[in-house]
């Protein structure tokens, strides 16, 4: 496979841009013993991904025991950081919020109305994105690419076949 370096700041503005369409994602957790997957409702600020989850969730108590988190969704595939932000409504979390109501008014009015958002047992959760990667579908195979941000490094290359592996 042949790695080419792209522009950093590009490539983030074009994920960035892209990533509010994944309402629900995927969030793959381990907290050692076992490796659980679900999907989620997620919201983004810039490349920071949140979700929720109940305090007593197998998923709140895996990312306790275990931050390192992947989130995917289509083409899109996000390894991070999990941190615990307490509940939705507390004052630090106001971007969350703010986000969400953006991003999703139907998702977020569902879960006012349910509760969740004022729920004491209902957590926020911050990923911070070490490496997002997107994969390039093209009608000819060779021509498929796997785009690759890493905002820890402020690198950003896409993978190319050079034949027919991946």
């Amino acid at each position: 496979m042949a790695h080419i370096e792209l522009p950093y700041d590009e490539l983030e503005r074009e994920m960035v841009a892209s990533l509010p369409r994944h309402g629900l994602m995927v969030l793959a957790t381990c907290d050692g013993e076992r490796v659980c997957a679900r999907t989620v409702i997620t919201v983004f600020d810039g490349l920071t991904v949140y979700v929720m989850a109940k305090r007593d969730s197998r998923k709140y108590r895996q990312i306790e025991a275990n931050p390192r988190v992947a989130l995917a969704e289509g083409g899109f595939q996000i390894e991070g950081v999990a941190s615990l932000q307490g509940r939705p409504r507390d004052g630090g979390n106001l971007v969350y919020l703010d986000r969400f109501r953006e991003q999703q008014p139907k998702l977020f009015e569902s879960q006012s109305s349910k509760g969740n958002l004022d729920n004491p047992n209902m957590m926020l959760i911050k990923v911070v994105p070490y490496r997002v990667a997107y994969y390039v579908q093209k009608p000819v195979a060779v021509e498929s690419h796997l785009k690759v941000l890493e905002p820890e490094e402020k690198k950003a290359y896409k993978w190319t076949r050079e034949r027919d592996e991946f």
